[in-house]
């Protein structure tokens, strides 16, 4: 996966069950043995994906909570069977162009003195501060005037934040979804870790070139991998640094 589509991905909301075998000698038909006692169509139940895992268990992503209680009572019900919930970390957005003097606690403060239709709609100001928790910030240096902050909030506040634009003090923002990247370091790709890497070849993430990392690169330059790759396609485009100069040419 390449640095865009892995940008452009949005978070789906699911609610995910792992459903394991209650004995041992089970662990390699998990998957045979909820398929043989759930069926999907007939309960009327919406099932995002499923996957087996290494450990022999299955995952299984419902689409709304509704699923997750009805597939849990009948695993669980079952002689061969167990679930388990997964709780999965809340979603997180951003809001751009923060006047960096607006710290943690002002911050939540304005948003809901200014933004009564989204605090309303969160169930009110209690609920929503509950619901609303700044995680971070990014950027915030002397000579930065404005930060990025982002916010772990629920499914439900996310939802009413995408809807509008937040009223600040003396700016207004739209609210995105903020997407941490998982980077390969073996590859250099998006979308998966070193460990799951299908690569034979370690590509260095210093020269670009194949054949050994980072610490045993004896190059003088510095080439982003991830600009190469997206200007395979533009010969007249340089995307090498030199290490004496500190000056990237263009990229």
């Amino acid at each position: 996966m390449n640095y865009a589509n892995a940008v452009a991905r949005k978070p789906e909301t699911t609610f995910a069950v792992k459903i394991s075998a209650k004995d041992t000698k089970y662990i390699g038909q998990v998957e045979q043995l909820l398929k043989t006692n759930v069926q999907p169509s007939k309960l009327k139940m919406s099932i995002a994906k499923i996957k087996k895992i290494k450990s022999g268990e299955v995952i299984v992503e419902c689409v709304n909570k509704q699923d997750v209680e009805k597939l849990k009572t009948i695993v669980d019900s079952s002689k061969d069977l167990k679930s388990k919930e997964i709780i999965k970390g809340n979603p997180r957005i951003i809001l751009q162009n923060i006047d960096k003097n607006l710290d943690k606690t002002n911050l939540i403060e304005i948003i809901c003195k200014n933004n009564k239709e989204l605090v309303e709609s969160c169930g009110g100001i209690d609920n929503f501060q509950k619901q609303v928790k700044e995680k971070f910030r990014l950027g915030g240096r002397d000579k930065d005037k404005c930060v990025s902050v982002i916010l772990d909030v629920t499914s439900e506040a996310r939802k009413e934040f995408l809807k509008r634009r937040i009223v600040l003090e003396w700016e207004s923002v739209y609210a995105k979804d903020y997407i941490s990247l998982v980077q390969c370091f073996k590859c250099y790709r998006f979308g998966h870790k070193s460990d799951k890497c299908k690569e034979s070849t370690q590509v260095c993430g210093k020269c670009g070139n194949n054949g050994h990392d980072f610490k045993n690169c004896k190059s003088n330059y510095t080439k982003c991998i991830v600009c190469v790759r997206g200007n395979e396609n533009k010969k007249d485009v340089k995307l090498i640094m030199s290490l004496e100069t500190k000056n990237a040419l263009r990229c």
